[in-house]
């Protein structure tokens, strides 16, 4: 966690991040609309990256040295362009996955810090009230179904072991 925060992004900063994505989304919709469902992507054939390297190889190397056993009905030519398509898109999901991670990041670390800011600012409120200070009454109101009723202000006491005295 970094020590601070306190940055935000411009209007034209946030247009440049949200239209990036936007044209990756687009390019990808454009080739062809796929949006599986649960079912599907449960039921859907992944390669494991160990096994690769086999595909990769029945698909660029075996299938056309032995044309008579491709099957018919699923032509090479769609299995090497669905090849490529997959590469491509692991490489643009490594891409995609450093970004989220980015983007989680980033909005994690400021929203703890602007949590403890917000935290620190109610303590303060809670202790001016007992100077009358203005304005703390209204902000512990104000902020008091965040933090009450959150943890025990008085701790139990400890329950004596055996052979303790009470």
């Amino acid at each position: 966690m970094p020590d601070e925060m306190g940055v935000e992004f411009t209007a034209a900063e946030l247009a440049i991040i949200t239209a990036g994505i936007q044209q990756a989304i687009t390019a990808i919709t454009n080739k062809k609309v796929v949006q599986l469902t649960a079912e599907e992507r449960q039921g859907g054939q992944s390669v494991a990256e160990t096994r690769q390297p086999y595909v990769h190889k029945a698909i660029e190397n075996l299938a056309p040295t032995y044309p008579n056993l491709q099957p018919g009905f699923l032509p090479l030519t769609n299995a090497q362009t669905d090849l490529r398509a997959s590469e491509q898109m692991n490489e643009a999901k490594i891409l995609a996955i450093e970004l989220m991670d980015r983007i989680i990041d980033f909005g994690l670390a400021s929203e703890h810090f602007a949590y403890l800011y917000t935290r620190k600012f109610y303590a303060i409120a809670k202790e001016a009230q007992g100077t009358k200070t203005t304005g703390a009454d209204t902000v512990v109101d104000e902020l008091k179904g965040l933090f009450e009723g959150q943890g025990q202000t008085n701790p139990p006491a400890p329950t004596p072991g055996p052979g303790t005295p009470p």
